[in-house]
């Protein structure tokens, strides 16, 4: 349906046979990683669809530029553009990772809302700039809640948590970490066979989707929800700032709105693609759906609270950033109680 789509936008416009500018683009995920890796394919699809004098070739990692490099590549010119997270960059750019995910995050709707209509697109743009990285920024993505772990053996305690080795991303691993657990940085595709083989307790990757396309379900036993970690995520498109301003106005404004266009396609992809997950690793029987305890859960946000703080003391802009989200949430939430109270 997607590409029937595409296809009716490209009979609107002139053809873009003599597309007099082609820009390269990197993702940091595969063309066919579920939610990951299709989202960009979708972007590069219906951009290149209705633009008629810019058109982008777009390139999985490793490609042209490794995918922990991409946001230098871009910023220094040696490829146009790129569809990433900020979370893998937040080693150099501490509050990069709230402009991706982060535990007891924002739902999506949250997160889009303060991105769009709060100060989180601005403070995204800024965060970048005043790193003195010459890129444009625009959200293009909006991932759902993920899977929370497959793992090995049943967790029943906090006491449980203590010398697990697991892959974690983000600033959850830190809060792991104070749990006891033995985060392990792997490749998405060596978490299944590291399972298997017990290198690795237990492991989060992304959503179901994803995570079945990975094969995470193979050789765990239990998977546990909710999302405490990530429970919504932002893909971002990074454009050079040369490049980008040396773009027509009408490039410009087709990259805006097809990411906006983006965001709606990508979230109704993943609650569909995660759906079939479910049901594909439900009808296996082989692995046990469960549910954190809410004493497990007390332990995962009284962890994040201090990693926070940390995080807070340690970096002026970071502590910025936190400061208008947790504005922001406190704004939305009267809301957000009455909206979801029984009536």
């Amino acid at each position: 349906m997607t590409l029937k789509v595409f296809s009716a936008c490209a009979l609107l416009v002139t053809t873009v046979a003599h597309a007099e500018d082609y820009l390269d683009i990197v993702s940091s995920y595969h063309h066919d990683l579920p939610i990951y890796g299709t989202q960009s394919t979708h972007f590069v699809d219906a951009f290149n669809a209705i633009s008629t004098n810019v058109q982008f070739r777009r390139h999985d990692p490793g490609k042209l530029v490794p995918a922990s490099q991409a946001l230098e590549a871009v910023a220094s010119g040696q490829v146009d553009a790129a569809f990433s997270v900020a979370g893998y960059w937040w080693d150099r750019l501490p509050a990069a990772i709230l402009f991706s995910s982060f535990p007891f995050d924002f739902d999506p709707g949250g997160r889009l809302a303060w991105l769009l209509e709060g100060n989180g697109g601005a403070l995204y743009q800024e965060m970048y700039s005043r790193a003195g990285y010459d890129v444009k920024v625009l959200p293009c993505g909006l991932n759902p809640g993920e899977t929370s772990g497959w793992f090995r053996s049943e967790i029943t305690s906090v006491e449980d948590l203590d010398g697990l080795k697991m892959r974690i991303f983000g600033l959850g691993g830190e809060v792991m970490e104070k749990l006891g657990v033995e985060t392990r940085k792997l490749l998405a595709d060596e978490l299944s066979y590291a399972i298997k083989t017990g290198e690795l307790d237990g492991a989060e990757f992304g959503t179901m989707a994803a995570d079945v396309f990975l094969g995470l379900h193979e050789n765990a036993n239990y998977v546990y929800f909710p999302s405490w970690h990530q429970r919504s995520g932002t893909t971002e498109l990074l454009v050079n700032g040369a490049t980008w301003e040396r773009l027509p106005d009408m490039a410009r404004h087709a990259m805006e709105i097809t990411c906006l266009s983006n965001i709606t396609l990508n979230m109704a992809d993943a609650e569909m693609a995660n759906a079939r997950a479910y049901r594909q690793v439900r009808a296996a029987g082989q692995v046990e759906f469960r549910t954190w305890s809410p004493e497990i859960l007390a332990a995962f946000e009284a962890a994040w609270n201090e990693v926070v703080a940390e995080k807070v003391a340690l970096d002026p802009f970071f502590a910025r950033v936190w400061k208008d989200i947790e504005a922001f949430r406190s704004e939305r939430e009267g809301w957000l109680a009455v909206s979801k109270s029984q009536h």
